[in-house]
């Protein structure tokens, strides 16, 4: 009784029709249609669940994470899922054909949290491009003065990476 409220405001969110509205764990569950929609307080949706049960009137949780659903004269058991997040590494074959000394890349992004590695496949040598910079959260990367047969980019990808396309350009470059 000694703590102040606190006001969460949610921007944007339009529903027709709710059956209830329930605060558990610093999780705002509401049923709409026939899916349970669990939103942070930061506004961030965290649980999207379709049910098979339409008119759920209230849903009464566990300490392990499940819940009974009340609908009517019945109950159903379910259970929120887990889910988790981790740093992955994806790979994607650049260029394959002819040697080629000159290679630009071009990593559109809408994050610019994406690490970048070239690598050799023939000899699994990391190829240190001559630059790589990050502008508007596009990545452009060139590597010229080495002869490439095969070029193969390692990307680490966050849970909230976004790349939308990934253009290359290889040529060869006749100095005197």
């Amino acid at each position: 009784m000694n703590n102040k409220f606190t006001e969460v405001v949610f921007d944007h969110l339009e529903f027709d029709k709710v059956n209830f509205v329930k605060l558990e764990d610093d999780t705002i569950f509401i049923d709409y249609k026939n899916r349970l929609l669990g939103i942070g307080l930061d506004g961030n949706i965290k649980y999207n669940l379709e049910l098979n049960r339409r008119e759920i009137t209230d849903i009464i949780f566990n300490d392990d994470g499940s819940f009974y659903a009340i609908t009517g004269k019945n109950i159903v058991f379910y259970s929120l899922p887990t889910y988790s997040a981790t740093d992955t590494e994806f790979t994607v074959k650049l260029y394959e054909g002819h040697a080629t000394n000159n290679i630009e890349i071009f990593v559109k992004s809408s994050t610019g949290d994406q690490l970048v590695s070239l690598v050799n496949p023939e000899t699994l040598e990391e190829i240190q491009p001559n630059y790589h910079i990050i502008y508007n959260n596009d990545s452009y990367i060139k590597v010229t003065g080495k002869t490439i047969k095969e070029l193969i980019m390692k990307i680490r990808i966050t849970p909230n990476t976004e790349i939308e396309s990934i253009v290359v350009n290889a040529n060869r470059i006749f100095l005197k």
